[in-house]
């Protein structure tokens, strides 16, 4: 793919404005990329941004109103969809056909049916097949990654527990468009399990929930063996110079780590290690969570297997 590599942010409000941010950030790192557009069916909040970032940049940035006039202009080559959910279908599968990859927030869409209908869609075209990256984000955090490298060394032992916590000090901002809590939040931990423990058989989940809320936040790793504490380690969290949500401080660094491997993965031509079959996979394991929470069952089977 030609260079620079032209970008794209669809959906500009709280996480899309990092988005762009970080894409920013990189282009003055290298100088293989640059971001071109911005699209958003509020056009005051595509212009808004577009206030925001142009002095950041040298490059002029156009914004548009919806996916297809951004394809009918022909200015961007890659995007990053940070739309509702309920719009994600609908403008990833516009882009891809367009013959664009995309990096794509999470929840792949919004509902088990319409995302094993989309992923369907894509497997069923090699170009199409590769052409969707998932953002899961905490595949690209240091100290997740630390932890995952503990755990294929084996000096952790054998793996019989793994306890993976998401919780905000606050909730969703007024007006967030939302499947769920737990289909847009909760895919997340599913994904982080999978992933720490290389795809290892599922057989069932159960669900249960509370009311909680988390307080502070730290990304120290404690490495523990059969003597006790082995190793202690921190790695920094992110420092936007102003106030942000607090996930974006706890995981600013991956959020940049991540894009940086989308575009360098388009640059290269070379298939995403994050996809959406894993899109998939986490919303089904979410979905039987909340079915069985709702249905009070102890566990519902799992009816979808991840592809090999």
């Amino acid at each position: 793919m030609k260079t620079p590599l032209r970008m794209a942010v669809v959906g500009v409000g709280r996480i899309g404005m990092f988005h762009a941010q970080h894409a920013q950030e990189l282009v003055k790192v290298r100088g293989d990329r640059q971001l071109v557009a911005l699209v958003d069916s509020f056009p005051d909040t595509a212009q808004r941004a577009r206030v925001q970032l142009q002095p950041g940049q040298d490059g002029y940035i156009v914004t548009f109103d919806d996916v297809d006039t951004l394809v009918e202009s022909g200015i961007s080559d890659v995007a990053v969809i940070a739309s509702r959910t309920c719009d994600h279908h609908r403008d990833a599968k516009t882009l891809v056909d367009a013959g664009m990859r995309v990096l794509l927030e999470k929840p792949l869409t919004d509902s088990l049916e319409s995302a094993s209908s989309f992923a369907a869609y894509l497997n069923g075209d090699h170009q199409r097949q590769r052409a969707v990256m998932l953002a899961f984000m905490r595949r690209f955090d240091p100290a997740l990654l630390h932890a995952k490298s503990l755990l294929e060394q084996g000096s952790i032992g054998r793996l019989f527990k793994l306890v993976s916590i998401l919780e905000d000090p606050a909730g969703p901002p007024d007006g967030h468009s939302s499947a769920g809590l737990l289909v847009d939040m909760a895919v997340h931990n599913a994904d982080e399990i999978m992933w720490l423990t290389d795809r290892q058989r599922l057989t069932a989940v159960t669900g249960a929930g509370a009311r909680f809320y988390n307080q502070m936040t730290s990304s120290v790793v404690e490495h523990y063996g059969r003597e006790g504490l082995i190793d202690c380690r921190s790695f920094e969290t992110r420092n936007y110079g102003r106030d942000v949500p607090v996930f974006i401080t706890r995981f600013g660094t991956a959020y940049a780590a991540e894009l940086d491997d989308f575009i360098d993965k388009c640059l290269k031509d070379q298939a995403f290690s994050v996809n959406h079959d894993d899109g998939l996979w986490a919303l089904q394991i979410v979905t039987d969570g909340m079915r069985s929470q709702t249905t009070r069952a102890q566990a519902t089977p799992v009816a979808w297997k991840p592809p090999s």
